[in-house]
């Protein structure tokens, strides 16, 4: 198995939800695939909270329906709050 089989096969860890016997078995194939999938899961955290974040921002300053906002899309800020959410969660 190469680095790149590892990548994948973390990768699919990552987000399987029912894994626990097949997560067993890969993970006794290679101790790489552990890290991959460890990293992997790093990252899906990180996006987690800064879409968290966003939606946090973003209702701070719309309101509960902004995603339906006329204001929130003709003042164009939403590039700029999403911005400020991910300079946040990664600080």
């Amino acid at each position: 198995m190469n680095k790149k089989d590892c990548e994948h096969i973390g990768y699919l860890l990552s987000t399987c939800k029912t894994r626990q016997k097949i997560e067993f078995e890969l993970l006794k194939i290679d101790p790489r695939i552990e890290e991959e999938r460890d990293l992997f899961e790093e990252v899906e955290g990180r996006d987690q909270a800064t879409m968290d974040r966003y939606i946090q921002l973003m209702t701070e300053e719309y309101g509960p329906d902004w995603s339906f906002s006329k204001r929130a899309r003709i003042e164009g800020r939403t590039k700029e709050i999403w911005q400020q959410a991910y300079n946040e969660v990664r600080a």
